[in-house]
């Protein structure tokens, strides 16, 4: 069984190292491993677009979520339901909302930070379109 081995030895040793002409012996190329595939990373195109979908499907589920949740408090619709919650809170400082809405828009109009924010805006939607 030993002998067996050697020879089993001595088979693998001469496959790997070939003898010359010359009688000298050289190692063999040894035979090139292969390397475990690495995993792709997606196009940056696929990520983007993964990306856009999620952000889509967040959207849709929160207005989903706001709007059931509107409902259930007896509104029509969530902006319905803010709008009267703004309503309700001017009320209780001892404002007339149908007065101090006109006002709030007329002042906001005036404003340079409100009017470079509403500009930004819409660069920011003429992009998008673009792109």
């Amino acid at each position: 069984m030993q002998d067996d081995f050697k020879t089993e030895a001595d088979k693998l040793l001469a496959e790997i190292l070939e003898e010359d002409d010359d009688g000298n012996k050289e190692p063999s190329e040894e035979p090139k491993k292969e390397e475990p595939a690495k995993e792709a990373t997606p196009p940056v195109d696929k990520t983007k677009e993964y990306s856009e979908r999620l952000n889509k499907d967040r959207a849709r589920i929160k207005q989903e979520t706001q709007a059931e949740l509107a409902k259930a408090m007896g509104f029509e619709s969530w902006d319905e339901m803010l709008a009267k919650k703004h309503d309700d809170t001017m009320l209780e400082k001892g404002l007339d909302p149908e007065l101090v809405k006109p006002m709030i828009k007329e002042f906001l109009q005036q404003d340079p930070d409100y009017i470079a924010a509403m500009e930004y805006k819409k660069d920011k939607e003429a992009k998008e379109k673009e792109i």
